[in-house]
C-alpha cells in the first residue's frame, strides 16, 4: 500500500507543478551596450554601513540607438552591504545616466540592482528604465529592461561594460494570444 500511495503522491506533485506553468520564460534581446568609465567615488561611513557616490564620468553607447554618456551630470549611489551577507562584497547600486543621443537628444536610463565585488571584479544586475520625449524612441518610456555590467576593479580606469537587454514575453504556454501586449514590433 505505501508503494502506492508514494506513487500516486510522485504524480500528483508533478501534474500540479506542470499545471502551474503559464508561460514560456521571458526573452531578453540586446537593446544597447555601453563602455562606461566612472570617476573617483567619494566614499562616506554612515551608520549602517559605508555609502559611495561615484560620477558617470564618460560612455560610448551603441545598439538600437548610437550615442555618449552625458559625462559629469549624473551619479551612482552605491550603499555597501554587511561584510558578511556573501562570499564577495555586495551593494544597493542606484545609478540615474544621462544619455545622448547622435542627434543629441537625451535619454535617461536608471538603474536599480545589485553590485558584488570579488577578486579584482565586480559584476551586476538591476532593473532599468528609460525616459524620453524622442518620439521615434517613446515606447522605452513603458518598456521593461533589465541590466548587466562587469568591471575591473584593479584597473585604475574605472572602465566597465554595461548591456541593457529588452525584455519581451516568452508567449503563453497554451499558445494562446496575449491581448494587452501591443503586437507592433519595436525593431525600427
Amino acid at each position: 500500500m505505501l508503494p502506492i500511495l508514494a506513487f500516486v503522491s510522485v504524480v500528483a506533485g508533478t501534474i500540479a507543478a506542470q499545471g502551474t506553468s503559464t508561460f514560456h520564460p521571458p526573452v531578453a534581446r540586446p537593446f544597447i551596450d555601453i563602455d562606461f568609465f566612472v570617476g573617483w567615488p567619494v566614499n562616506t561611513t554612515a551608520p549602517n554601513g559605508l555609502i559611495a557616490v561615484t560620477p558617470n564620468a564618460a560612455g560610448t553607447i551603441t545598439g538600437r540607438f548610437n550615442g555618449h554618456i552625458v559625462e559629469n551630470t549624473t551619479a551612482s549611489v552605491e550603499r555597501f552591504y554587511p561584510a558578511d551577507t556573501g562570499p564577495g562584497v555586495y551593494s544597493e547600486y542606484i545609478n540615474e545616466i544621462l544619455l545622448a543621443t547622435e542627434d543629441d537628444e537625451n535619454v535617461l536610463l536608471k538603474m536599480s540592482g545589485t553590485a558584488m565585488y570579488a577578486n579584482g571584479g565586480l559584476h551586476g544586475f538591476a532593473y532599468a528604465r528609460f525616459e524620453t520625449v524622442i518620439a521615434n524612441l517613446s515606447w522605452i518610456n513603458y518598456g521593461m529592461f533589465v541590466a548587466e555590467w562587469v568591471g575591473n576593479t584593479n584597473s585604475g580606469t574605472g572602465n566597465a561594460k554595461v548591456q541593457v537587454f529588452e525584455i519581451l514575453s516568452g508567449g503563453r504556454l497554451d499558445g494562446q494570444p496575449i491581448a494587452a501586449i501591443n503586437t507592433t514590433d519595436t525593431s525600427a
